[in-house]
């Protein structure tokens, strides 16, 4: 088990959504309209509490690339956009 001071804070999470918003990717899951009552994390975390769970796409045309040999590349390149969430998601169910 790594040592809590490795993990990445909740900030990172603001960063990751700004990325991926940025991209054309939605973030899902954010169901609460509050944070939970005595909760005093600071903003970053405040955002992400209000989630009851999280994921991310984007709906858009199929691309050119789906008929080809392109594709599989084309689906590296969208997947490395959400690679960093996806470690800091598991890094914090570590």
């Amino acid at each position: 088990m790594r040592a809590s001071t490795t993990r990445r804070p909740p900030g990172h999470f603001a960063r990751y959504r700004a990325r991926l918003t940025k991209a054309g990717y939605e973030i899902h899951g954010k169901t609460y309209k509050l944070p939970p009552r005595g909760f005093n994390g600071n903003v970053a975390a405040q955002v992400l509490v209000l989630h009851s769970s999280l994921s991310a796409g984007v709906e858009r045309k199929s691309p050119p690339e789906l008929a080809s040999p392109k594709f599989v590349a084309y689906c590296v390149k969208e997947w490395k956009k959400l690679l960093s969430l996806h470690r800091w998601l598991i890094d914090k169910a570590r």
